[in-house]
């Protein structure tokens, strides 16, 4: 629990930082038709962070984020698993994640506490990775730490109806010679990947509903 709210702490400071909500300073790493993915050096690690919006209301748009977290195995092809281990509080979770083999990129595993915060017009989600000797690392996987994932949840300005999203993810892959231009890929598909199925969940529960 402490490594996640550390996390939480960790990331309520960097999204009230000035230059996060200018972007100023990031570098622009990847795009597509919706999104831009930014990042910067901080001493903790390289941080990627992507804004995006969503055309859903701010309580649906994390709950579906958060409670379908473990679904995201069955829609994305990059990701090999996704598992909830143990539910600490209705706001606190520990959660395995695996990755296939992605390119040059061996595949990687991450055990993680998930936390987040909200209020009435913003939410803030954080995970950090930590070690837990029932869960044995795969021999298939390399054993990644997540230094802060998660982002801020925010109800749009211009239209109460939708919801703004900044998606945040600084990872070590405990490997030294991954170059750059391979990890600044990676990192960014993941994040616009997990954007793009948030959005196509959204517009199946729209239609659902209609």
């Amino acid at each position: 629990m402490r490594h996640a709210n550390d996390a939480l702490q960790d990331m309520l400071e960097l999204v009230n930082m000035p230059d996060f909500e200018t972007h100023e300073g990031w570098k622009q790493k990847s795009a597509n038709r919706n999104d831009i993915v930014f990042s910067k050096h901080f001493a903790v690690g390289k941080i990627f962070t992507m804004r995006t919006i969503f055309d859903f209301p701010l309580q649906a748009s994390f709950a579906e984020h958060w409670e379908n977290f473990a679904d995201i195995a069955k829609y994305n092809k990059n990701i090999s698993s996704v598992k909830i281990i143990d539910e600490l509080a209705s706001n606190m979770d520990v959660v395995y994640y695996a990755m296939k083999d992605f390119g040059k990129i061996k595949g990687r595993e991450f055990l993680m506490c998930r936390t987040f915060r909200s209020s009435d017009d913003e939410i803030i989600e954080a995970a950090r990775s930590f070690s837990l000797s029932d869960i044995e690392c795969n021999p298939q996987k390399i054993r990644g730490h997540v230094i802060l994932a998660g982002g801020r949840f925010r109800v749009y300005p211009e239209d109460s109806a939708k919801t703004i999203v900044d998606y945040v993810m600084c990872v070590d892959f405990k490997e030294k010679n991954i170059p750059n231009i391979i990890m600044d890929a990676t990192m960014s598909t993941l994040i616009i990947q997990d954007a793009e199925y948030t959005r196509k969940q959204i517009e199946k529960l729209k239609e659902e509903a209609a």
